[in-house]
């Protein structure tokens, strides 16, 4: 059928005198610069014409089974190179770019005398994508800083400032009450959590920490879903890297560093000093129950629904969900979950430990974490600190003698303050306290 169809692609191109056919590489250029977005199973047959059209046929033995992604691309070149030859290649890829950007050839041609711009433009972005810094520059803080400290004159926190560096999450600070609200916002993409959300998440967090405004965080989502876990071309990618290191043993040092970096990422908001609540509405699944179990509190809609789904994957939960999971639901129940891969909505989670509270709509649910966001944010941000480094130490150390002496010695560093002073003026006055900013 691939014959028959180039043959006929062959005569369409070769029939016309009164124009110029457009070339193979002025369609290349206007589809890559047109940005469409292609499923996997398109990018495949992409990779495969591309490589036919401009190598020809396939190069290389196949790639082992472990590497899937480099397999699976190097199948693709083979189907293509044993249907068609190279300038058949060049058609088809033509034909089929055309359909995805619902244009004609002629169009094609029309727009040829712009691919100059289009070229440059992509240029321009993959200049952009490449000089941008991975890591802020360095600078030196004053002493003042370091304490956490900072200008009465500032009217912006350090999290709406680095805000505007992400691409992933949104933030919004209530200035008036101290809650920042951050949510994962990849929502075409179910906020699956590709590299540059895990950045951006390890970077929120130690900046709430940071920022002396912030007193407790909301973390939501975008879209019509929490997270759907772990973007699998993630997967592929440590596939293709594990594949490149013929040591084995420098190999498995790399997928550790890896596996470390997202347990960081999960373990952020637990990390962080002030309280982090989790908002779930949709879909949470694998990658995102590690992120959640993290959270102080958790609440949810009632249609939500809940999936550790790591074992359908073939692999062992190993970024918190199995750590801290049994610690909210109980040792047997968390099993079933893993074990399984077994979903749950809302009010099962509820009923089993998972969140603290279901709601009928995300509304409602909003409304009532926010409340509960702010109620913390008003009470000492000293004192909430302590409750939540306690509080974390208890769980790990069930010991209730060892924990007694632990908040002894806690207390007898941090017990007497302006803050307890203030709380109980305000008492005495029936008043609300004021407390300093951090």
């Amino acid at each position: 059928m691939l014959n028959t169809l180039s043959r006929r692609l062959t005569r369409q191109f070769t029939s016309s005198t009164a124009r110029l056919a457009p070339t193979f590489e002025q369609v290349l250029h206007h589809f890559r610069a047109s940005g469409q977005e292609l499923n996997d199973k398109e990018k495949l047959e992409f990779y495969g014409l591309y490589k036919v059209a401009t190598l020809g046929p396939v190069q290389g033995s196949q790639p082992s089974a472990i590497s899937f992604v480099k397999r699976a691309k190097w199948d693709s070149w083979n189907t293509v190179a044993n249907d068609m030859d190279q300038s058949q290649a060049q058609q088809m890829y033509m034909q089929r770019a055309c359909e995805v950007m619902g244009l004609t050839l002629d169009d094609i041609d029309l727009s040829a005398n712009s691919k100059s711009a289009d070229v440059q433009d992509v240029q321009d972005v993959n200049a952009k994508i490449t000089t941008s810094p991975t890591t802020p520059p360095f600078r030196h803080r004053d002493i003042r800083e370091i304490c956490g400290l900072r200008s009465n004159q500032a009217v912006s926190s350090k999290l709406e400032e680095r805000a505007k560096e992400y691409t992933c999450l949104s933030v919004n600070v209530e200035k008036d009450t101290g809650v920042g609200i951050v949510n994962l916002s990849r929502a075409s993409k179910m906020n699956a959590m590709n590299i540059p959300l895990w950045e951006e998440i390890l970077d929120v967090f130690q900046i709430c920490n940071d920022d002396p405004m912030i007193k407790c965080v909301v973390l939501g989502a975008d879209g019509d879903h929490f997270c759907s876990g772990m973007d699998l071309g993630v997967f592929a990618e440590m596939s293709d890297i594990y594949g490149e290191e013929t040591c084995d043993g420098r190999s498995r040092e790399m997928l550790s560093t890896i596996i470390q970096y997202f347990q960081d990422g999960c373990s952020s908001p637990e990390h962080c000093n002030v309280p982090v609540l989790a908002a779930i509405h949709g879909n949470a699944i694998g990658g995102a129950i590690d992120l959640l179990t993290s959270c102080d509190m958790r609440y949810c809609v009632d249609d939500s629904m809940f999936c550790v789904k790591e074992v359908d994957l073939g692999i062992v939960a190993d970024v918190g969900t199995t750590q801290r999971l049994p610690k909210l639901v109980g040792d047997q129940r968390a099993r079933e979950l893993t074990y399984t891969a077994r979903s749950i909505d809302g009010k099962e989670a509820e009923s089993i430990g998972l969140v603290l509270n279901s709601f009928p709509t995300k509304d409602e649910m909003l409304q009532h974490v926010m409340n509960v966001a702010r109620t913390i944010a008003s009470k000492s941000p000293l004192t909430v600190r302590g409750i939540k480094h306690v509080s974390l130490y208890n769980r790990d150390h069930p010991n209730v003698n060892v924990g007694l002496k632990h908040v002894k010695a806690y207390n007898t560093s941090y017990l007497f303050s302006e803050d307890l002073t203030e709380a109980a003026n305000a008492m005495m006055s029936k008043r609300k306290p004021v407390f300093k900013k951090n």
